[in-house]
């Protein structure tokens, strides 16, 4: 990867819902595609400004459970609340509109076309490009190349940039790290944990690399089989991953 996220966080927006009412809340919710259901009753709530990481192995079900929430499947059970509002039935639009916005694992861009052409295409009319530009100096350096002649730590920028222009509430990452080395990751991830912090962006970020996730969580779950069989802070595994670990292993249900 050429280049790395700058250390200062530029002025993003800072809208979002109050402190006391959760970002985003599942209870008892089933997820599938098809006829078939991938994992079962998923419940838990997300509060402001908190990052919460989903663990586990391929084909548990964390990217179906990414894509109901991001609405492009509706769910097979339970509910979702969104902002204070229940959200039923499945429209990317109307969820994206509601200030979610999902950065896919295949990261869905525009490959003919520019960096800044992509951001473009998504930010609202009138969006200052500036910010988002400034956080991901590579992206500057390479704003005249087509995406196609990125690399993949420069690609996965972009594909973040673009979710930012969009001053999201929750922001939904699947498999940041995915095609990445480990120092392309680490470069990126303290930009997830500021934009939580300092702006107000929830985040539901999808991860293998355990260890680099749990730095910059708060709250870690980890799904198996299609269940939650580990909940919690993740402050609580972050010295010690020794029940992420078996939770890999075992699939037993526990929580912290």
């Amino acid at each position: 990867m050429t280049g790395t996220a700058t250390s200062e966080l530029p002025d993003l927006p800072r809208e979002g819902p109050a402190d006391d009412v959760p970002v985003l809340e599942c209870k008892g919710l089933d997820v599938g595609y098809g006829k078939l259901t991938v994992a079962r009753d998923i419940t838990f709530a997300l509060q402001p400004r908190k990052v919460l990481t989903i663990l586990g192995p391929n084909g548990a079900g964390k990217t179906t459970l990414l894509m109901t929430l991001a609405g492009f499947l509706a769910p097979r059970g339970g509910t979702i609340t969104l902002n204070g509002e229940q959200v039923k039935g499945s429209s990317p639009r109307r969820v994206n509109q509601a200030g979610l916005v999902l950065v896919p694992d295949f990261r869905a861009l525009f490959t003919e076309l520019t960096p800044i052409q992509n951001l473009k295409l998504a930010a609202p009319r009138g969006t200052d490009l500036e910010p988002v530009l400034t956080l991901f100096p590579a992206l500057q350096r390479r704003e005249k190349l087509r995406v196609a002649d990125l690399s993949g730590g420069e690609q996965q920028m972009l594909a973040i940039a673009r979710a930012l222009v969009q001053s999201p509430k929750l922001l939904l990452i699947d498999e940041m790290s995915m095609g990445l080395a480990p120092v392309a990751v680490e470069a990126l991830m303290p930009v997830i944990r500021r934009v939580a912090d300092e702006h107000g962006a929830s985040v539901i970020m999808v991860e293998q690399h355990v260890q680099l996730a749990l730095e910059v969580a708060d709250e870690a779950m980890v799904l198996v089989h299609g269940s939650v069989v580990l909940s919690g802070s993740a402050e609580t595994y972050r010295d010690d991953t020794s029940a992420v670990e078996s939770a890999y292993m075992s699939g037993s249900v526990s929580s912290g």
